[in-house]
């Protein structure tokens, strides 16, 4: 268990994922892609199973003290000879914007240096996410490039009229439209151990 001041993060568990089923969803269909799980109920425990069983994968769980399942976080592509992983995370929309991404970054970052022995961490953010990428900038992530992968075809009518309704430009350079598809504008960014010893972290 790593703890915090308001969270703990442990390893995730089958009835962690039944909690997560009922978040509450984004509204803005640009959020969509960070929904955590949209499988039917049947296929919940192959789904956990599968991702446990996974060797180059880990999974947690974020949950107040009361026991409420607020996030999840998963290092994936772990390569144990070169120490590196690619961070996944994810929240309960009801708890964004109160600052628990922060703190459980912040606790699973000193977990992953320190406890599991780890030199980098890998993340990929949306272009358009501007909150995370503040978050992750003052928690020491530097950008490493920027590249456009392509969005489900479900989610292609409501983004065309989202950029028709916005006319910030850097919002939308974020998408490239070819042809039938959308391809959505990402950066990858990095944290070394010797900057995440060296930062000073600052509230998202």
């Amino acid at each position: 268990m790593i703890k915090g001041e308001r969270i703990y993060i442990e390893s995730l568990q089958l009835s962690d994922v039944y909690q997560m089923m009922n978040w509450k969803k984004a509204e803005d269909i640009l959020s969509r892609e960070y929904h955590f799980l949209t499988t039917k109920d049947g296929n919940v425990k192959g789904w956990y199973e599968a991702r446990i069983a996974r060797k180059n994968m880990k999974s947690y769980s974020v949950k107040t003290y009361s026991g409420k399942v607020i996030g999840f976080i998963s290092i994936r592509d772990i390569n144990r000879l070169f120490k590196t992983a690619v961070l996944g995370i994810t929240f309960d929309m009801n708890y964004v914007n109160c600052g628990y991404g922060t703190e459980s970054l912040r606790i699973f970052l000193d977990y992953y240096f320190n406890e599991l022995k780890m030199r980098t961490l890998f993340l990929d953010v949306a272009r358009h996410n501007k909150r995370a990428i503040r978050c992750y900038e003052n928690l020491g992530f530097e950008h490493v490039r920027q590249y456009y992968a392509r969005l489900e075809d479900e989610y292609y009518d409501a983004v065309i009229e989202e950029l028709k309704e916005r006319k910030e430009e850097e919002f939308r350079q974020s998408f490239w439209i070819v042809g039938p598809f959308i391809m959505l504008g990402y950066y990858k960014m990095r944290l070394s151990k010797n900057m995440y010893n060296t930062v000073s972290t600052k509230t998202c």
